[in-house]
């Protein structure tokens, strides 16, 4: 349908194979790589333009096609698609790709060849977890969230080293140390971030009158004017906008002089802009104020429960020291036992991601999927600190520093 009306010349049908010529889309998706774009529109235009040269049918796939694709789908996060490239390159017997020149073989002395093309895929996920990096939800638990914001990418690492083992790359305590990078790479949780300052958006009135909140809106609207109302009456309202005074814009007959009309003209300007420069919510100008939040709770304190015994109940946070006292509940529905913050932190409730970052590290060094065991360098215990300092087990992190390294 698509090329209905073209009139079939021979000079045509050249022009367009070589528009949809492999060399050419090749081309096209190193141009898309190398742009500076944020990831999710970079991920939309790689998948239009490869839905677009599908739907046309005219463009074979061949090693240099399929690598550009890969390379292209890595930088923008698409996970899946890129492990598919992967596969189709080794089932079609492509060999895995070299350092192209020798200023990317001296800018990247650690990678050998052979292990480009999988640093692609491993990129893929780090590049799909941003929105996790950027805007992570502390106050929702991991298991809420979707497969696809990539929060325990261990089924997506087993594949990279699947294809790896089939293909004859063998795995570095390097790249290893780079796989475990992923589970570093989704931000910080609840467990590990406390805000001791929330900001506030206060409305200010069209008189320009200002009325510290926090306003109680569930009062409904005639019960928030009879607030502000009262609140205006003890003072409490602050006006943010004034106006000039007649007697300061007026002479001693009335009139306004030239010299006073060209200042009131400036004030006005000046006016305008702060007015303009004020945020505002829901077409309504607002006061931004910070508010003092509860200081955070003693369990995220490491000296306050460095070895001491605290209560975890399977419902509720850590509550305090000493044995349990649970009332009201049957021992079917409560369930509570004393441990200290370590084991809390060992607990595979504590976090499913840890707990896999660990078990997928453990794995390396017995031997999976099908690579020899490996040995974790520096690098790699360092990265499964920061994962545990992600996720708020501080004292798991401790151990690894003061006695596995």
């Amino acid at each position: 349908d698509l090329f209905a009306n073209i009139h079939p010349s021979k000079d045509k049908c050249f022009e367009t194979h070589r528009l949809l010529s492999s060399s050419t889309v090749s081309k096209a998706a190193r141009a898309l790589t190398r742009s500076r774009m944020d990831t999710p529109l970079l991920s939309r235009r790689i998948r239009d333009m490869e839905r677009l040269v599908g739907k046309i049918g005219w463009t074979p796939i061949t090693e240099e096609l399929s690598y550009r694709l890969l390379e292209a789908n890595g930088k923008a996060g698409n996970v899946r698609r890129t492990l598919a490239l992967l596969e189709l390159r080794r089932s079609r017997g492509y060999p895995p790709r070299e350092q192209e020149n020798g200023k990317y073989k001296s800018a990247n002395p650690h990678i050998i060849p052979g292990e480009k093309e999988f640093l692609h895929a491993i990129t893929s996920i780090q590049s799909a977890q941003l929105p996790l990096r950027r805007s992570r939800n502390i106050y929702l638990h991991e298991s809420t969230f979707s497969e696809s914001a990539l929060d325990n990418p261990t089924r997506y690492l087993d594949a990279i080293l699947i294809n790896m083992s089939k293909r004859g790359v063998s795995l570095r305590p390097e790249m290893a140390a780079r796989m475990l990078n992923c589970y570093a790479s989704t931000g910080r949780t609840g467990r590990a971030i406390h805000y001791f300052y929330k900001v506030r958006r206060d409305p200010v009135e069209d008189d320009g009158t200002y009325i510290p909140g926090p306003h109680p809106t569930h009062l409904g609207k005639d019960g928030l004017e009879d607030w502000k109302t009262a609140k205006r009456g003890e003072g409490v309202a602050r006006v943010l906008t004034t106006n000039m005074s007649e007697n300061t814009s007026k002479g001693l007959d009335g009139e306004v002089s030239k010299e006073v009309e060209l200042e009131l003209n400036r004030l006005d300007e000046e006016e305008d802009e702060k007015q303009s420069s004020m945020p505002t919510q829901s077409n309504r100008r607002t006061k931004i104020r910070m508010a003092m939040q509860p200081l955070p709770p003693f369990h995220k304190i490491p000296s306050s429960v460095k070895g001491v015994p605290l209560i975890r109940n399977r419902y509720q946070p850590i509550s305090s020291e000493g044995p349990s006292k649970a009332t009201g509940a049957s021992s079917d529905e409560v369930q509570n036992e004393t441990m200290t913050k370590y084991e809390w932190e060992l607990d595979r409730d504590w976090s499913l991601a840890l707990t896999a970052a660990f078990a997928f590290a453990d794995s390396l060094t017995h031997g999976a999927c099908g690579h020899d065991p490996i040995e974790l360098d520096v690098v790699g215990w360092n990265i499964l600190i920061k994962a545990c300092c992600r996720r708020g087990a501080i004292h798991r992190a401790l151990k690894i520093l003061n006695e596995t390294m």
